[in-house]
Order: C-alpha cells, then sequence, then structure tokens
C-alpha cells in the first residue's frame, strides 16, 4: 500500500498509446463475451440440438449481430476515459474493423471451397444476408451504443494523474511485460486443454458435442483464471513502479490465444491425416479465426478484471497529502472582490475552488468556535467565585470583633 501512495499513484490512470485500438478491441470482446454466454445458456436448456450444427451457428451470429450496443457503449466509454476526441473513427472502427477482419478471412476460405465445386461453401444469397445484418442492424446498434457512452459523463478517477509522466525503473526479468504476457496465458488455457481435444474433434472429426454443461463451468472456470492471472500480474508490477498496465492486462490473458493456435498445430499434425494442400488452408483458415475470437475474449477478461482492481485499491488508498503537495492553489482577488483560485498552470478548477471555500469555512467556524469556548469558560469561572463568596462562612476574628464591642457597650452601660 505504501508503494502506491508514494510512488505511482499520479501515473496509473494515465491514458494509454494508442487508446482507440485499445478501446475498439476491448468493445469487440465485450460483444463476444455475452454472445458466448447466451449461446452457452440456450445449449445448456437444449434449445441447441448437438446434431444441429447450423443451429449452434445461426444462434451465435445472431446473438453477435444483436448485440452491438454493448459493444459500441463499452468503446465509447473507453476511448472518452482516454480522452479522445475523434468519436466517429472511433465509432466506425468499433462496428467495422473486427467484424471485417473475421468476414474477410471467412470470405476468402469461402472462395477456395467455391473454387474447388465443394458442397460445403456458402450460397452467394447467404453472404448477403450476412451483410445485411451487419450494415442493416450490427453497425446501426453500435451507433447507439456509441452514443448513449459519449452522453454520459466522464467516469472519474479515484486518484489525479500527474502533468508530468514519472519515469519507469529498470526491470527485472520476470517484472518486464514480455515474461509477464508469456506466463499470463498459461493457466487460462491449462483450464480449457482438455475441452479443446473433444472441440476440435466435433469441428473436424465430424464428431457430436453433447457436453455443453460441462463446457459451461470451464467457461466460468476460464473466466475466474484470467481475472485472477492478470490482477496478480498487475499487482506486481505495479509494485516495481510500473504503471503501463492498460495493454499489458489485455495482452497477458489474451495471450492464451497464441496457446491455443500452438495447439492447434499440434493437433494438426498428430490427431488429423490432412496431405491435401486446400484442405491445410481451410484448417489454418478457420483456425486463425478461433483464435482472434478467443484472443478478443480472453483479452476483454483480463482487461475489465484489473480495471476493476486499479480502481478499487486505488479509491481506498488516501493520497491526500501527496495530492495536496503536487496543487498549489494562487489565490487572486478580481474587481469585485471574489477569489479566483487557479491552479499551478493557470488554468480553473472547479474543484479547487470548492476545496479552498471549504477550508475557508473550516477555519472561520474553528476560530468561532475557539472563542465560545474561551468565553464559555470564564463566565463558568466567573460565576463560581461569584457562588463561593455567597457560600462562604464569616471569618472567626470578624464575628469575635463584633462580640467584644457589644460586651463593651453592654459594660459602658452597666457603668453609667
Amino acid at each position: 500500500m505504501y508503494l502506491y501512495n508514494n510512488r505511482v499513484h499520479g501515473d496509473v490512470f494515465r491514458p494509454p498509446q494508442k487508446g482507440m485500438l485499445l478501446a475498439v478491441l476491448i468493445g469487440n470482446g465485450v460483444q463476444i463475451a455475452i454472445m458466448s454466454l447466451i449461446t452457452l445458456i440456450f445449449a445448456c436448456f437444449g434449445f441447441l440440438s448437438p446434431a444441429s450444427r447450423g443451429a449452434l451457428m445461426t444462434c451465435a451470429i445472431v446473438c453477435y449481430v444483436l448485440l452491438g450496443t454493448p459493444a459500441g457503449y463499452t468503446s465509447a466509454r473507453l476511448y472518452k476515459m482516454f480522452g479522445g476526441e475523434r468519436w466517429k473513427k472511433n465509432v466506425l472502427m468499433t462496428a467495422v474493423a473486427c467484424p471485417g477482419l473475421i468476414f474477410g478471412i471467412f470470405f476468402i476460405l469461402n472462395l477456395v471451397l467455391w473454387a474447388n465445386g465443394s458442397s460445403a461453401a456458402i450460397p452467394f444469397t447467404t453472404f448477403l444476408a450476412l451483410l445485411a445484418l451487419w450494415f442493416c442492424v450490427s453497425t446501426p446498434l453500435v451507433f447507439i451504443g456509441a452514443y448513449l457512452g459519449f452522453k454520459r459523463p466522464v467516469s472519474e478517477n479515484p486518484v489525479r494523474t500527474n502533468q508530468i509522466p514519472r519515469q519507469v525503473p529498470e526491470q527485472t526479468l520476470y517484472t518486464k511485460p514480455l515474461p509477464g504476457i508469456l506466463m499470463g496465458g498459461i493457466l487460462p488455457f491449462g483450464c480449457i486443454f482438455i475441452q479443446l481435444f473433444f472441440i476440435l474433434n466435433s469441428i473436424w472429426a465430424h464428431q457430436y458435442y453433447y457436453f455443453f454443461g460441462f463446457l459451461m463451468v470451464v467457461y466460468i472456470i476460464l473466466i475466474i483464471t484470467c481475472s485472477e492471472t492478470t490482477i496478480l500480474l498487475c499487482y506486481f508490477h505495479l509494485c516495481a513502479e510500473d504503471y503501463n498496465w492498460w495493454w499489458r492486462s489485455f495482452l497477458t490473458s489474451g495471450f492464451t490465444a497464441v496457446y491455443f493456435f500452438l495447439y492447434s498445430i499440434y493437433y494438426f499434425s498428430t490427431k488429423l491425416e490432412i496431405s491435401d494442400g486446400t484442405s491445410t488452408f481451410l484448417y489454418f483458415g478457420y483456425t486463425v479465426m478461433l483464435t482472434f475470437i478467443l484472443f478478443l475474449f480472453t483479452g476483454t477478461i483480463g482487461f475489465l478484471a484489473c480495471f476493476w482492481f486499479v480502481r478499487i485499491i486505488y479509491s481506498v488508498i488516501k493520497c491526500g497529502q501527496q495530492q495536496s503537495r503536487a496543487t498549489v492553489i494562487n489565490s487572486t482577488y478580481r474587481e469585485d472582490n471574489r477569489l479566483e483560485y487557479n491552479d499551478e498552470y493557470g488554468n480553473d478548477d472547479s474543484r479547487i475552488k470548492q476545496q479552498s471555500s471549504r477550508h475557508e469555512e473550516n477555519i472561520i467556524e474553528n476560530h468561532f468556535n475557539v472563542n465560545t469556548f474561551r468565553q464559555l469558560q470564564s463566565n463558568i469561572k466567573q460565576n463560581q467565585r461569584s457562588f463561593s463568596m455567597r457560600l462562604s462562612p464569616q471569618s472567626p476574628r470578624r464575628k469575635g470583633s463584633d462580640i467584644e464591642k457589644k460586651l463593651e457597650q453592654d459594660r459602658s452601660l452597666t457603668q453609667r
């Protein structure tokens, strides 16, 4: 905690480089994550028959098309938090970049099937229907989500970002970016390693897959493992004073897709007997598509978990002393005798005004309370003195002198 409080709290929320690309990838990753969850829920409840592979793919495509609003909303919120201003480009890239890449690979693979006269080739009318769903349904929904995201105010970070970036010290071997990314994808891949064999068999060996309930459990375990691994590595890097966690959190869990691709190569060389060049091209083409989808999914899970973790820990840590030292408040009088507060760069800041006015009110209130307390103490002392004077008994000398005077008067009267 002490490391965060005194060293990197002023740089941990500094916007990353190429923030638009990161926001676009996260938005599409959210869309894929929700799509896969809904598809698995329908499959677990028996709405999608394992014997009908077209039903599963149709459900996934329809869910992906209808979930354009969360993608646009998430991308817009992140890009606005990064301080981006080219919102039109952000919306277009969210709606076109990742779906266009997947559609382009799929179109090239289908051209190969058309050239070979395969019955597995998708008809041209189906391609037109997919394009219509993409541009007429998904893209407008992305624009609606982006409009809602840009309309909302920017989410305030728990700590303020310094104007001058802090220099990252030299890192050790295990805290450098590349070793952390390589280690981060091993545990999530280990969770899905067993299920990958059955899934690839159902795709390439023409076998049916019935374990959707178990696949749902593996899906949840994958989310938990990606989150915990990314949070742990992010904590180590922050302790090493390396605050560049935005892209690293995405790539750490997203590197699971690279291990998936390597396993696909192993599966191709050991389990399949394919010697035809066209079949090999189709296998690796579809594998690249699945790898990219898994990369977006796992990277988004790791990023969102790490983002939540960093905001939580820095909202708990109090950095009031460091922020008060870093901010210099200059007060000047205007013509109408009102105070104008500027920060050290001469920019008006409403937060500084509020803090300064509260500080002045606290000083006045404390001064008034001190004076009132002193006055009450003096009044109490005076009341105690007057009360003690009233209750104090007369001195014996005074009583004795009065009696003697009376006796002398009586004696003088008797003598007379």
